[in-house]
C-alpha cells in the first residue's frame, strides 16, 4: 500500500474511532436541546443584550407573561368554581412531585371576582353596570359567559406542558367537570402546539436529513473512503 493512501488509512481510522467516541455526547445534546426547546423568543437572546434587558423591566414592571384563558359549558359570571379554581391555582397545592401551583401561576382574574370588586367601594357599581363594563373581557357578549384569564410565572411559561395538565386535572377533579366540556386557549396552548409541532418536524425529518447529507459527501468527494 502507497505510503499516501497508508496516512490517509490511518487518518480516516483515527477520525472514525473519535466519531464513534463522541457520538454518544452528541446524541444525549440532541436529545436535550430538542426536549428543551419551546417558542419563547425572548429567551433566545443573550443574556445582556438591551432589548431583554427592557423586555424584563416591562415584565418586573407589569407583570405580563403569557397568558391561558379557561372555561367550560355553562360557566357564568356566578358559578363559584371560578373562584375555586383561582384560589387552588395560586395555593401551595402540587402540580407534579416536585413543583407547587403557585410555582406555575402567577395571577388569575375571573369574571366572578371582577364583576364583585366593581359592586363594592370606591366604584360601588350596580350588578348590571359591572356586567356592561366587563362584556367582552371577562364576559361574553351574551352578558352571562365568564372565564378565568390566567398568567403564568417564568416557569410556567417555560413546562407550558405542565401548566396546561395542571389545569386541566384541577377542573376535572377539584371542581368535577368533564374533560371534554372544559375549554382551554390562549398564548401558552398555542406555544404548546408550536413546540410540538416543532419536536414532531425535528423528528420527521432527521434521517432523510443525514441519508441526503451522506449521498451528496460522497457524490462530491467520489470516494466512501475519503468520506
Amino acid at each position: 500500500m502507497p505510503m499516501v493512501h497508508r496516512s490517509l488509512f490511518r487518518r480516516s481510522l483515527l477520525a472514525s474511532l473519535a466519531i464513534c467516541a463522541v457520538l454518544p455526547f452528541v446524541v444525549w445534546a440532541a436529545n436535550e436541546s430538542v426536549s428543551s426547546m419551546f417558542n419563547s423568543p425572548f429567551l433566545w437572546v443573550p443574556l445582556g443584550n438591551e432589548k431583554r434587558d427592557e423586555f424584563w423591566w416591562f415584565v418586573e414592571s407589569f407583570n405580563t407573561q403569557d397568558t391561558a384563558i379557561v372555561s367550560w359549558s355553562g360557566c357564568s359570571v356566578d358559578d363559584e368554581r371560578l373562584e375555586r379554581l383561582a384560589s387552588i391555582l395560586l395555593s401551595d397545592a402540587p402540580a407534579d412531585e416536585q413543583t407547587k401551583c403557585h410555582e406555575l401561576f402567577a395571577r388569575v382574574s375571573t369574571g366572578y371576582s371582577a364583576v364583585r370588586e366593581l359592586q363594592e367601594p370606591p366604584l360601588n357599581l350596580s350588578h348590571r353596570a359591572s356586567l356592561q363594563r366587563l362584556r367582552g373581557t371577562l364576559i361574553g357578549e351574551d352578558g352571562t359567559t365568564s372565564c378565568a384569564v390566567i398568567v403564568m410565572t417564568l416557569q410556567g411559561v417555560i413546562e407550558r406542558e405542565l401548566s396546561i395538565k395542571t389545569i386541566r386535572r384541577i377542573v376535572e377533579e377539584e371542581l368535577g367537570i368533564a374533560g371534554e366540556q372544559c375549554y382551554v386557549g390562549g398564548l401558552l396552548v398555542t406555544g404548546l402546539a408550536v413546540d410540538k409541532e416543532s419536536a414532531r418536524t425535528l423528528d420527521y425529518y432527521t434521517i432523510p436529513s443525514v441519508v441526503l447529507v451522506v449521498f451528496l459527501c460522497w457524490f462530491c468527494l467520489g470516494s466512501w473512503r475519503l468520506m
